[in-house]
């Protein structure tokens, strides 16, 4: 077995691939040394937290613990009783990474693959191709992809990296327990049947996710994405903890049990790697509450109280909206105040460009029209190199001076359009998703309308007397000139936007912390915005696509990437959903 003190190089090389820092250089098949060169730490497993386990392990006491769900789905039946232990088990799923130096020595056949991207097919999402070979055309791209999990792998391809890696693959037992602990938990995280903001799954985003992306979902001895990400093999030929396209939190349960045949892949599989643990060493708690030593996000410290990490404070650890003032959770209040500072915490309710902020909080004497925000002319560099293929290539835009609504447009905004005849009403029932609708619910008559088709926000703004914006205007108004990640600055948007929910959106504006350099609100989170732009690749302007662009993020998305400004949505134009929304221009 590798051990963590063993000071063969080859030995370190392989299960703690994270800790050196190793990185494929993307640009062929990977057959020889050369292919290989040195590359940033992945930032998983990057710590032994104990001695008794290989590198990017966790230790796993003795135990014995009841097993399956009483009164769940058949695969979760009979409940019994299972001992394991002491053993380790990986923090986290093997990921391209990892698995690419089995493939590069020969020890691991490739997964499944396409030789070219087909759109039809269900295996154009196997990454393995367009991490191997560096390809631009992954419409899912998150950059390298590298962090991800493997996946489209069988049990052989889990196996046969274990083996390599002188590990091998967790048992049913001893992948149930390290998901569950002894207290009988349904979920890594506990009893809530909530997923949303604790593991990737729902289509959320369409594929997997950097392994680790949702630290909410943390089991009880600091395993990451035992819910979520891919469903992952163990010993007994099982697939345990869902994966990414699952919609039923019932199929992210622990104690799901999945039959398949043992040469099965799909966009779903992947696996972690599990050890025997030996004797010495003291366990180092790893704090399952929600913070890490060695896990943060950027830009993040951890301290005890898992507080005040950067300039505002965490979601995990403040409630939504709040802000850290003083070394404190502050709820911001800026009630009837639309420029100026809170008085509750200090921080800005809005900009006055052009204007005048009164001690009362109002603006006078600008530009634009009461509800919407002046955004100077000016330049900025927009799209995001390191981002998806159709965010590249970045460019600089010259944007002209307008006006844009603070907010988007709410349920009782739209609904004064419909009485006036001039708006088509939205769909108000939507079956499953009906909960989520706010069209005609009297509680959320401030949260944004969020079933919109674009001919209904057309409308919307034309009855305004207002127009939708383009995406240069879009991206220009949220980032500002500085071309920051996120209105505010380069912070992940925990706490300063209304994402990452289960129960719907939130009312408008009340995310204060997400204020824009213009002003703006929501311009990341709540309900996806649609733009006046058709969908055009940055190096074919001008296409005739009919599809139109839709910007910001909403409500469902739960990973920082696929909540950063430059993110380009292509909607068709026909077709409700309940995270598209509007904000007019003028």
């Amino acid at each position: 077995m590798v051990r963590a003190s063993d000071s063969s190089t080859e030995a370190a090389s392989r299960l703690g691939l994270a800790c050196l820092g190793l990185a494929l250089a993307f640009t062929g098949a990977c057959t020889d040394e050369g292919d290989w060169t040195p590359g940033p730490p992945l930032g998983v497993g990057g710590t032994t937290y104990d001695e008794r386990c290989p590198p990017n392990m966790l230790f796993v006491p003795e135990a014995s613990f009841e097993t399956g769900l009483s009164g769940g789905r058949e695969d979760e039946q009979p409940a019994g009783e299972a001992s394991v232990g002491p053993f380790c088990i990986g923090r986290t799923e093997v990921t391209h990474q990892m698995y690419a130096r089995c493939v590069h020595d020969g020890a691991c056949p490739q997964p499944h693959t396409l030789p070219a991207f087909d759109p039809d097919s269900w295996y154009r999402k196997c990454l393995w191709g367009y991490v191997r070979d560096g390809l631009q055309e992954d419409p899912w791209s998150e950059g390298s992809r590298q962090d991800n999990p493997v996946n489209c792998v069988s049990s052989e391809h889990a196996q046969a990296y274990c083996a390599w890696a002188e590990v091998r693959l967790p048992t049913d037992a001893e992948w149930e327990y390290a998901a569950r602990g002894d207290d009988g938990r349904i979920y890594p995280w506990g009893d809530d049947e909530s997923p949303n903001n604790r593991a990737s799954w729902f289509f959320n985003p369409a594929v997997t996710v950097d392994v680790g992306s949702t630290p909410r979902g943390m089991s009880p001895f600091g395993m990451m994405d035992m819910a979520g990400n891919v469903q992952e093999w163990t010993a007994d030929g099982h697939l345990r903890g869902g994966g990414w396209d699952h919609c039923d939190p019932v199929d992210l349960h622990a104690t799901v049990r999945k039959s398949i045949p043992l040469d099965y892949d799909s966009p779903m599989t992947g696996f972690r790697c599990a050890a025997d643990a030996t004797a010495g060493g003291e366990p180092v708690d790893p704090n399952p509450g929600g913070c890490v030593p060695g896990f943060c996000p950027a830009n993040q410290t951890c301290d005890e109280s898992c507080r005040c990490k950067f300039v505002t404070c965490d979601a995990v650890c403040c409630g939504p909206g709040e802000v850290c003032a003083n070394g404190a959770c502050c709820q911001p209040d800026c009630t009837d105040r639309i420029c100026g500072a809170d008085p509750e915490c200090g921080v800005p309710c809005g900009a006055c460009t052009g204007g005048t902020c009164s001690a009362t909080g109002q603006c006078e004497g600008g530009p634009c029209p009461a509800g919407m925000e002046q955004v100077t002319a000016g330049s900025f560099l927009m799209g995001l190199q390191d981002g998806w293929a159709n965010e590249r290539p970045v460019h600089e835009v010259q944007v002209e001076s307008f006006c844009m609504d603070r907010t988007e447009a709410t349920v009782a905004d739209f609904a004064a359009c419909v009485q006036a005849g001039a708006c088509i009403a939205p769909v108000a029932d939507g079956g499953w998703w009906e909960w989520s609708i706010n069209y005609l619910k009297d509680d959320r008559q401030d949260h944004p309308m969020n079933t919109l088709e674009l001919v209904q926000a057309e409308a919307y703004c034309s009855w305004a007397g207002k127009r939708l914006p383009t995406e240069e205007e879009w991206e220009y108004a949220a980032r500002g000139p500085d071309s920051l990640s996120f209105p505010w600055g380069q912070d992940p948007p925990w706490g300063r936007a209304c994402v990452d929910r289960s129960t719907g959106t939130c009312p408008v504006g009340t995310h204060i912390a997400g204020l824009s350099p213009f002003g703006l609100l929501d311009m990341v989170g709540n309900a996806n915005e649609w733009t006046a732009s058709p969908y055009c690749l940055y190096t074919n302007p001008g296409c005739d696509d009919p599809r139109r662009v839709q910007r910001g993020g909403n409500w469902l998305d739960s990973d920082t990437f696929s909540l950063r400004i430059t993110k380009r949505r292509a909607y068709e134009v026909e077709g409700w959903s309940v995270n598209k929304g509007v904000r007019c221009a003028l």
